[in-house]
């Protein structure tokens, strides 16, 4: 299906779906080389550092030194981005991993014609076009990879804008991830488990959504969790360390090869390990205030962990006082792994978002139809509307005008 994209002569937008692990990165990877097969640039953007330069580390070892390859990110020194920018505008880069600094005005790309958006709901809608208005022609073949989709990305791969491939296999070899709601009066079963954890040999995350506690947002902080457990008796043998973004890049990584080398049992962080880190020893992760995030992002960290043939748990500590909706939202996720079953609850609870406008979420008034319970009849209509001809697409055009309220009409006559 990529490869067919690649032979359009106009550009291809493609959502490539598939759970943690799946093969989707490598997907990208073989996107961009074939970019550079055809004589042009291909450009790989990672919501994050660590992610930006696991990518660039494991496509320079796939393809060596057989392509250009180079790695843009915000930390880099104004000299070394100067260099890459000059690379990039000549030409003499071919492939570019990076972060946001992919799409800044200083980029200029000397013929770009393959873009992966890696993780894609880490970006916002104008972030995503930036980077398409980088190509010099119209034909940027654009390809977004995630686990669970975003509520406009998923409603607009339904409309059709946006082609859709799902990786339905689980990667081989992999144990099941279990989840539970978790009461944060039972902290203590928590640290039990912890210790259970640590004995077998494994490692443990404890994620917390703020790095610091705040007046303004009740919710649980990296900080402050990281010294109760520092200092916690019943602890006192668990070596814990500490991850959040306000570290400088280096400390970043001088963290994250401390706990894979099993200097840290428990690594306390905040959401920037949500994506990218691979460590197939840890095998327990808690995540504090679950009701702050979403489904798509719960489900992304919970795909830390099970990522060997070691069984892994996910624990989700709420709070008492949490919402109903919030309580309905993490009962989904102990009901399921399957990342496109979330993205469709997440459509169902949260809304599509625009179809014509840049909002991620939110409903429409439309009159006729909802995306929680109309799902069947929409995929069937769609068929069917993909196999008319011009003068029954202009006929059904008359009829909407013609019998449909016009509120209902600027909502719906585009799609």
């Amino acid at each position: 299906e990529i490869q067919s994209d690649l032979q359009q002569t106009k550009a291809s937008q493609r959502l490539i779906q598939g759970d943690v692990g799946s093969g989707k990165t490598l997907l990208g990877f073989l996107a961009v080389a074939a970019a550079v097969d055809s004589g042009l640039q291909g450009v790989f953007m990672a919501p994050t550092e660590l992610l930006a330069a696991q990518h660039f580390k494991n496509i320079t070892t796939l393809l060596g030194d057989r392509v250009s390859i180079v790695l843009l990110t915000g930390s880099l020194s104004a000299s070394r981005k100067k260099a890459i920018y000059e690379q990039i505008q000549t030409g003499a880069a071919q492939i570019i991993i990076g972060t946001q600094a992919v799409f800044q005005e200083k980029v200029v790309f000397a013929k770009l014609g393959v873009a992966i958006i890696d993780e894609q709901q880490r970006f916002g809608v104008a972030q995503r076009t930036y980077l398409l208005q980088k190509g010099v022609t119209d034909a940027v073949h654009c390809f977004t990879l995630t686990a669970t989709p975003i509520p406009r990305t998923l409603s607009m791969a339904l409309f059709g804008t946006i082609q859709l491939s799902i990786l339905k296999e689980k990667p081989q070899g992999r144990a099941p991830i279990t989840t539970y709601l978790t009461p944060a009066q039972k902290e203590h079963l928590v640290l039990k488990s912890i210790k259970n954890c640590v004995a077998r040999g494994q490692s443990v995350y404890w994620i917390c959504p703020l790095i610091s506690e705040s007046e303004v947002i009740n919710a649980s902080a990296a900080q402050q969790r990281f010294s109760i457990l520092k200092e916690h008796p019943d602890l006192s043998d668990i070596k814990v360390g500490l991850l959040h973004g306000r570290m400088n890049a280096s400390d970043r990584h001088d963290v994250l090869q401390a706990f894979y080398n099993g200097d840290y049992h428990v690594l306390v962080s905040t959401l920037v390990i949500e994506v990218g880190i691979d460590h197939p020893l840890a095998t327990l992760i808690i995540i504090e205030s679950p009701d702050r995030l979403g489904l798509s992002q719960l489900h992304q960290l919970r795909g830390r962990v099970g990522r060997s043939n070691l069984a892994s748990y996910c624990l989700l500590l709420y709070d008492q006082n949490i919402s109903e909706k919030g309580m309905e939202r993490l009962t989904a996720l102990c009901e399921t792994d399957d990342g496109f079953k979330l993205a469709e609850m997440d459509l169902a609870i949260r809304g599509p978002g625009e179809f014509l406008g840049a909002r991620q979420s939110g409903f429409q008034s439309l009159k006729f139809f909802s995306f929680d319970n109309n799902m069947d009849m929409i995929e069937d209509v769609l068929i069917k509307i993909k196999s008319l001809d011009q003068e029954q697409h202009r006929w059904i055009s008359e009829f909407f005008q013609h019998n449909v309220n016009s509120d209902y009409w600027e909502h719906s006559v585009t799609q």
